[in-house]
């Protein structure tokens, strides 16, 4: 059992944006004054004339028009030298804002930047429940081609002449637009509630763990529950990723005048290195990838000439999307800054052979090695990357077996090319996002099984090879050797190949753990096993049926053709879409044609939360699609679990038992957490409460122009046009038992 001192964490610094309070320190202040903040809402926040109502029933009102308001506090990115673009300060919510003054102020309580703080193990994570409004305005603000095509089909609307009809919807939109934020790029960061975050963190130069909990009313307490278990088991150490972080970070500022570019090319190598070398001005090889790819760099000028002769000469270019010409002199600057960084790390001599991309042989071993592997460490920010020489090192050094580990099998590729000339030679890859992660995982593990490798070793031991007694050279050459040519056993006739696969994965697990931990003996590990899941999918007749899984693992197909009236619905909703060039830059086009639309999706079908998971019927109307199809899940996941929801009871006055809920047994209620992941919070509902919304003031709208006319139908008489009477009358009697029928959309919570 853990002792209290396991769990004692400091609080060493505060700040705090909250009503009548800018700062932490004034609302300390508020509380030993008993200063009372709660008022009526403020005009610039929403205007209670159009949404209050002291009728709760009222729909699309708010019964309350009290609360708690920030209404100053500071913000001045520029003085406080945080690199905020006033572009991208207008596009961030309050929310966000709030949150960077918040943790400035906290750094600041704790003496940041004059206090030490190790930026590489600082999280940051952050409770949030709603993100704040200006999502809510764009989202407004792009329905309106809804509004607008609502208006557009009214049938007194359409009585009217064309060009009034244009100008009336040009009028329209412009009166809209002022009270909603113009949408540009930088909108959807300055909206996320999970990006809130990542801005800080990178603000502040922070690079360990940061993520946003959402728990709703708790999102504040789980947050620091999650920052406490990240410190007690020390989750924020980063230091792994250090130098990579560090290296990019310094690279990218620098500062010069050309930052250069960079392009690969696909040709014979020593052909590239000869047109580049006819080449007037600074360009170079900079990576040597393979006898038949590369990547050159260099400045602008040069390296843009480089790129036509090669073409020319019928080579295949393209063009990087890269800040600076890396791996060029360029970025040399970068060079001092990260060795300095690198200094202040424990590194320490390697325990398995590690080849350096700066010259291509092996990085040194032993005592007081660590200067000469900074160096070469900094050198290699601004030397070329010779990956085609440490291959041929491997090579020498014993190493048969190449497994790439990464995104794709590019280095797969290289090294086939480099080494394919060898008949001995094993080129694996453990990804690919064609063939998927788990299949190619087992890939490799078969070709490592088919090469020989990971049989049990005779007598249970690894001959270890003593630095003493070997020179360093000899070391690495054995160490290399012993790596990838380990035995080849014959697997046993008739053994479960299944079984021995898992035997070989289990050996590698704790082969790798031994290396890991230096030898000291592994923890007691806690087992977790899944007893029931979900999966729910698109293009099927049900969203959750029990053949989804089956069907996944066959391989169906779930996309189909979109309808055609679903892609003129896509089109009236004047949708602005970003298309990039082959160049790498790109414009942004709205949609004017159903051609121009996706034609393809995977669209759900049958799904209802009532009939299908007995859920209240009363209760739907408050529940997003999103909401709806996790409950779906969930309980889908209960039922295959065997775990059923049984009655639960409430005793009354006179100690009868009424049914109250269902829910889980009694027994594993406190035991038993929900955690909901999703990209994006679900706006069908709200979309549906805006559309209602304004459907409604236009219906009243129409309601009251009808009967302004159906007063005026005398002097329409004496006017000499009275057969025009009785149909304003029935129009305005018409309109307004329609007005009856449908008084509101949706029932707004507030």
């Amino acid at each position: 059992m853990k002792t209290s001192t396991h769990k004692a964490v400091a609080i060493v610094g505060v700040g705090a944006v909250l009503p009548d309070a800018p700062n932490a320190t004034t609302f300390w202040k508020n509380l030993k004054e008993s200063r009372y903040s709660i008022s009526e809402v403020p005009s610039h926040r929403w205007d209670p004339a159009l949404y209050y109502d002291p009728d709760p029933k009222a729909p699309d009102k708010s019964y309350s028009k009290i609360g708690g308001w920030v209404r100053h506090f500071d913000w001045d990115p520029l003085k406080w030298k945080l690199p905020i673009p006033p572009r991208v300060s207008e596009a961030m919510d309050l929310a966000q804002k709030w949150a960077i003054i918040a943790c400035r102020e906290a750094l600041d309580d704790f003496g940041f930047p004059k206090r030490g703080l190790d930026s590489e193990r600082t999280a940051v994570i952050l409770g949030n429940a709603l993100g704040g409004d200006t999502h809510l305005l764009t989202l407004a603000r792009i329905m309106f081609p809804e509004f607008a095509n609502e208006l557009d089909k009214a049938p007194n609307f359409v009585e009217l002449p064309e060009k009034m009809r244009a100008t009336i919807l040009t009028e329209l939109r412009d009166r809209v637009a002022k009270h909603f934020p113009e949408i540009t790029e930088d909108t959807m960061p300055g909206e996320l509630s999970n990006i809130i975050s990542g801005r800080i963190a990178a603000l502040f130069n922070f690079h360990g763990l940061n993520y946003t909990v959402d728990a709703a009313c708790a999102s504040a307490m789980a947050a620091i529950n999650a920052a406490i278990e990240g410190l007690e088991e020390n989750d924020f150490d980063a230091e792994a990723l250090v130098a990579v972080s560090q290296r990019g970070t310094e690279m990218t500022k620098v500062s010069v005048a050309d930052n250069g570019l960079m392009a690969a090319v696909s040709g014979q190598l020593k052909e590239i290195e000869r047109i580049i070398a006819t080449i007037d001005g600074y360009v170079v090889v900079a990576n040597l990838n393979s006898n038949t790819q590369a990547v050159i760099g260099g400045g602008t000028a040069a390296v843009q000439k480089a790129m036509f002769a090669l073409q020319e000469a019928g080579y295949m270019v393209r063009p990087l999307q890269v800040s600076h010409a890396f791996h060029t002199k360029i970025v040399a600057p970068a060079s001092a800054p990260l060795g300095r960084v690198l200094q202040q790390m424990h590194l320490q001599s390697p325990n398995v052979p590690i080849v350096a991309n700066v010259n291509g042989e092996f990085y040194p071993m032993g005592p007081n090695v660590v200067p000469e592997m900074i160096g070469l460490l900094t050198q290699q920010i601004a030397a070329p990357v010779q990956f085609v020489k440490g291959l041929r090192t491997l090579y020498d050094a014993g190493a048969r077996v190449f497994v790439e580990v990464g995104p794709k099998k590019a280095l797969h590729g290289f090294v086939e090319d480099v080494l394919g000339e060898y008949n001995d030679v094993l080129t694996l890859f453990a990804n690919h996002p064609k063939i998927g992660d788990a299949v190619s995982f087992n890939q490799a593990l078969c070709g490592l099984y088919a090469a020989g490798l990971g049989e049990p070793v005779v007598g249970g031991q690894l001959s270890v090879v003593s630095e003493q007694k070997e020179t360093i050279q000899t070391q690495q050459s054995k160490m290399v050797t012993q790596e990838f040519h380990s035995p080849a056993t014959p697997p046993t006739r008739g053994a479960d190949r299944y079984l021995q696969l898992g035997h070989l994965f289990a050996e590698f697990l704790e082969r790798g753990f031994q290396i890991y931990s230096d030898g000291k003996p592994a923890r007691a590990a806690d087992h977790v096993c899944i007893t029931g899941a979900s999966l729910g999918l698109p293009g099927t007749e049900r969203v959750f049926d029990d053949a989804n899984l089956e069907r996944i693992l066959q391989g169906d197909q779930f996309i189909d053709v979109v309808p055609m009236r679903l892609r003129r619905a896509m089109v009236d909703k004047n949708i602005t879409r970003l298309v990039k060039s082959k160049e790498g830059d790109g414009r942004f086009e709205i949609i004017t044609s159903p051609a121009e639309v996706i034609k393809l999706a995977a669209r759900r079908n049958k799904f209802d939360l009532c009939s299908d998971f007995g859920y209240p019927q009363d209760r739907v109307p408050a529940l997003d699609i999103v909401t709806a199809l996790a409950i779906g899940a969930g309980i889908d996941a209960l039922r295959d679990a065997g775990i059923p929801l049984v009655m639960h009871y409430k005793t009354t006055t006179k100690g009868t038992q009424l049914p109250d809920r269902w829910g889980l047994p009694e027994e594993m209620c406190d035991d038993t957490g929900v955690i909901f992941a999703s990209a994006f919070p679900g706006y069908d509902s709200f979309a549906d409460i805006i559309s209602g919304y304004y459907k409604d003031r236009m219906r009243r709208e129409h309601l009251e122009d009808l009967h302004e006319a159906s007063r005026h139908r005398y002097a329409v008489a004496r006017s000499g046009h009275s057969h025009h009477s009785p149909r304003i009358d029935c129009r305005w009697s018409l309109r307004r038992s329609d007005h009856r029928a449908t008084p509101g959309h949706h029932a707004q919570r507030v």
